[in-house]
């Protein structure tokens, strides 16, 4: 008898061990990319909002996620959009040779220096956007932006499109989905462009897309939707935490921004206004060797960040690596 409740014991002891290995585990499989310190105040958390006795849990039903897209989910020197614009007016004089020698696209190739991506010009850029989007239908849209996102390679990275993601984030958003939440796209990008890439780069669907978005023109007789270049909603600053409520309803519990021009920083303040606890990141971008270093002129984001206790990534200490390999 005696040797039978020993047995129940280190069987009881055992199991236990394994199932405190399997959740240590298990963050390390989801976060491998991510330092410690950073990893912990994430995964502390997720483990508060999704126990049923914590007094800080969060149903389900309001697990909401938000995440910047240049600069947070992926590389933004120079934005992928951009290039896109420029991609397009060189297509539009392969096809009428004669633009080449007409303003704005005589220019063209300013925009290039040394195999760098350099806007030199904002209001001859500016120009190209207009034309570019003006009077496309959705359908040759997509197919421009599809054939984009095939044949580009980043300038002074020299890779695909889908290598300038971001590792860490790609888990985090996989993390999050894991434990119940709704993981959105909040970005002053366009919303059609993010679409076409959303499900693939990030497994994230077209619905769950908030950005820019151009005006469009309905024709019920050819049952074609056409862009027009003119702006309906420029989503930054005050407008993406306006465009969460819009979608959602409420504040997303959960924000991540990035250093750059403080256009985050109100998307990532109204998820404090939510009656559940809050997380915050904002991404650093401090690590010369391995991506590129840039600041803020009035360093804004960063003083937001200590002001209301943000989380502030640095990608030098708190990402193993950044992209994927």
């Amino acid at each position: 008898m005696k040797k039978i409740l020993v047995l129940l014991l280190f069987l009881q002891t055992f199991f236990i061990s394994v199932s405190v290995t399997k959740k240590s585990i298990s963050a390390e499989d989801w976060l491998s990319s991510w330092n410690n310190e950073m990893k912990i105040k994430i995964v502390n958390y997720i483990d508060m909002v999704t126990d049923p006795k914590n007094p800080g849990f969060i149903p389900e039903s309001e697990r909401f996620a938000v995440f910047d897209n240049d600069g947070t989910l992926w590389a933004e020197q120079p934005t992928v959009e951009e290039l896109f614009i420029i991609y397009y007016a060189k297509k539009m004089t392969e096809k009428n040779p004669s633009l080449k020698n007409k303003h704005p696209f005589s220019r063209i190739n300013d925009f290039y220096s040394n195999g760098k991506f350099v806007i030199k010009d904002r209001r001859i850029f500016d120009e190209l956007v207009g034309i570019v989007h003006e009077g496309m239908t959705n359908k040759e849209f997509q197919k421009t932006a599809e054939d984009f996102f095939r044949e580009t390679k980043y300038p002074g990275l020299n890779v695909p499109l889908e290598k300038i993601v971001y590792q860490p984030q790609l888990e985090l958003m996989d993390y999050l989905r894991k434990n119940g939440f709704k993981v959105y796209i909040c970005s002053g990008g366009e919303t059609d462009f993010m679409r076409v890439i959303s499900e693939k780069y990030y497994g994230i669907s077209k619905e769950q897309v908030i950005g820019s978005e151009l005006v469009f023109e309905y024709n019920e007789n050819t049952n074609i939707m056409v862009r027009r270049s003119k702006l309906y909603t420029d989503n930054n600053g005050r407008a993406k935490a306006e465009n969460i409520y819009h979608r959602l309803g409420r504040p997303a519990v959960f924000a991540v921004g990035n250093v750059r021009s403080g256009g985050d920083i109100y998307m990532l303040r109204y998820s404090q206004a939510s009656e559940y606890p809050s997380f915050q990141l904002l991404i650093d971008h401090d690590d010369e060797k391995r991506e590129f270093l840039y600041t803020e002129a009035d360093n804004i984001s960063l003083k937001w960040a200590e002001k209301y206790n943000w989380n502030v990534v640095s990608m030098k200490k708190d990402w193993k690596q950044i992209f994927p390999k």
